[in-house]
């Protein structure tokens, strides 16, 4: 399909023959996303809105990781930079996941790179969270069904320009797996673009993406990603509107959602959006 060869495409050019830091490399990817507005057959355009001021999010760590943090301590990370709304009116399907990126600095190893182990306990346990200094809980990570809810976007250099794997987070591990560095190389311990399956609803996705166009594939094919209610979108609908002064895409607003077992209804409760840097909107649908 279109979308998957020209996200990669674009984002080969963004790239081709510089090194970029990790912030730029997250740019580049979001200028890609907007380009490909101009190259592929999605009906409408694709729509990235910014969170201009975030807030950090607090959760009991799940792992014994950290000797100094051990598990139950208090601890609190931005929860992603990118969170993302893929959705299909004509399939009347809509899916979530949210992506933290990070730049890989060597190239010995396909499946490792360097990256907070506060955040990774967050987004492997898929723990619940609150943001700073509240009280209520937000369990959008909790209750989500399918895996692919949370990401790992790794770039790295290939051929001259940058490309990028994204890995389930759930099969994320440190190499080494106790100690006091709260940065630390990990191993993702899955299989590339192996499809799985979440019970007890039979919910499909991905353990992970050797590269952007694979990636992009699955966003076309809805197999990426915690799907979720009409209800919830709706809700969705009325924290993004008037956010960073862009419009939600009409399609998006008035499509309908069918029920499906094992789709994300939600408690009414907004407040990761305040922890996320970027939100994508993408109809995968073409002419």
């Amino acid at each position: 399909m279109a979308f998957a060869q020209n996200l990669e495409k674009c984002f080969h050019i963004l790239t081709q023959g510089q090194t970029y830091t990790e912030e730029e490399l997250c740019i580049k990817l979001e200028d890609a996303l907007l380009l490909c507005n101009k190259f592929s057959l999605v009906n409408r355009e694709i729509v990235i809105l910014h969170n201009p001021s975030r807030i950090p999010v607090q959760f009991q760590l799940q792992q014994n990781w950290r000797s100094d943090f051990p598990a139950g301590s208090e601890r609190s990370c931005m929860l992603a930079d990118m969170l993302y709304v893929i959705y299909s009116p004509a399939q009347k399907q809509c899916r979530i996941f949210f992506i933290r990126n990070c730049r890989k600095k060597s190239t010995g190893y396909k499946n490792r790179f360097y990256t907070s182990l506060v955040q990774l306990d967050l987004l492997s346990s898929r723990s619940a969270f609150r943001l700073w200094e509240k009280q209520e809980e937000c369990g959008i990570l909790k209750d989500s069904q399918t895996l692919s809810v949370t990401n790992y976007g790794v770039f790295h250099k290939v051929k001259g320009c940058y490309d990028m794997q994204i890995y389930s987070a759930d099969l994320i591990t440190p190499l080494q797996e106790v100690g006091v560095e709260p940065r630390r190389v990990v191993v993702f311990r899955g299989d590339f673009d192996q499809r799985r399956i979440s019970g007890p609803d039979w919910l499909q996705d991905y353990e992970s993406h050797s590269c952007l166009r694979n990636f992009g594939r699955a966003i076309e094919d809805l197999m990426i990603g915690q799907p979720i209610t009409h209800s919830w979108k709706e809700g969705l609908i009325a924290q993004l509107n008037g956010m960073d002064e862009m419009d939600i895409p009409a399609d998006f607003k008035k499509m309908e959602i069918k029920d499906i077992s094992g789709a994300y209804e939600g408690d009414g409760n907004y407040d990761f959006l305040k922890s996320v840097k970027s939100i994508v909107l993408i109809n995968v649908d073409e002419d």
